[in-house]
């Protein structure tokens, strides 16, 4: 079924700092440990700064479900193509092409034993009534298929609140993160110090 989730491969990605927010403040967490959580049906919201690489993570997180749950299909989706829609999230993405060949029927089973996983990014490009309809959805969605793993990627700028969902936060890449990108992209490791340093 981790076919059926086309994955883009996210070039020269390194892995970046992830906290969970707790009690006493943050701890630190990985994709892995985010993966696994989504693969139990937990709710998770991921913050971060313009930049910081939450779109990335995203991706990187929806190939930790593969590797860890080869049956479950993490299904990960901008929420803007979603805010046009009037029908229910799960009939929207379960139409679309990449689902072509295989009954609804049947991916509603699958979403009701809670082998799939939802991904959705970018809830801070939204307008208002957008994100009041979504949020509806959501809740929606959490009702019907109380089994599946749910994140919502935004920038801290347009926090949202669901009920039971644990917050993680992407940190800002550090300047030897950035190096290192920029090394990768360059395959020059002199010009991305050089780069860095104007």
């Amino acid at each position: 079924m981790a076919s059926f989730a086309r994955l883009q491969q996210t070039q020269n990605a390194i892995d970046l700092e992830i906290e969970f927010e707790t009690d006493d403040g943050r701890r630190s967490t990985s994709q892995l440990e985010i993966a696994a959580a989504l693969l139990e049906g937990k709710t998770i919201i991921l913050e971060a700064e313009p930049g910081a690489g939450k779109s990335t993570t995203l991706v990187q997180i929806a190939q930790a479900i593969c590797h860890q749950a080869p049956t479950a299909i993490p299904v990960v989706t901008p929420v803007i193509e979603l805010s046009k829609s009037d029908v229910p999230i799960w009939d929207d993405i379960f139409a679309r092409p990449r689902f072509h060949g295989l009954a609804k029927d049947e991916l509603l089973r699958l979403a009701n034993d809670g082998a799939v996983v939802f991904l959705f990014d970018g809830w801070n490009e939204l307008l208002e009534a957008q994100r009041i309809r979504l949020l509806t959805e959501f809740k929606k969605l959490r009702r019907s298929f109380p089994k599946c793993g749910l994140l919502i990627a935004t920038r801290a700028i347009a926090p949202l609140l669901l009920m039971d969902a644990r917050k993680a936060f992407v940190s800002a890449l550090t300047r030897a993160q950035q190096l290192e990108i920029l090394s990768r992209i360059l395959d020059d490791p002199a010009a991305a110090e050089s780069l860095l340093t104007r």
